[in-house]
């Protein structure tokens, strides 16, 4: 998910990225398969919430939550990073970096920005 107040330069419209689904959805993420692609999710977005496949990478790790739309969201602290399977994540007080490692592709996220890694 973007954080909020971030420089949206760069990342496409609702209307762009997700014909026949915007204003009921809209960019607010991106995501890392074989290809990086803009995540068009619903408002309020859909989170990792504690109990969902996508925090499992959270469960008994002692990573901290923080709370979003009242909800604890789990969270990669700075200076950390994750690796599950072909996937890498590092998290830095500049920001997110996740990178599929076979392909070298991948996309960063700050305040400054979200940006692509090799196209």
């Amino acid at each position: 998910m973007f954080p909020q107040g971030m420089n949206r330069a760069g990342v496409p419209s609702g209307r762009t990225a997700c014909p026949g689904a915007w204003p009921d959805f809209d960019v607010n993420a991106m995501y890392l398969a074989d290809a990086v692609t803009f995540a068009c999710q619903e408002d309020p977005p859909s989170l990792p919430f504690p109990g969902q496949p996508d925090a499992a990478w959270a469960v008994g790790s002692g990573y901290p939550y923080v709370t979003l739309m009242g909800q604890p969201v789990p969270t990669l602290p700075y200076d950390y990073s994750l690796r599950l399977g072909r996937f890498n994540c590092e998290s830095e007080t500049t920001g997110m970096t996740c990178t599929n490692l076979l392909n070298g592709k991948g996309f960063r996220v700050a305040i400054a920005g979200a940006t692509k890694i090799g196209g």
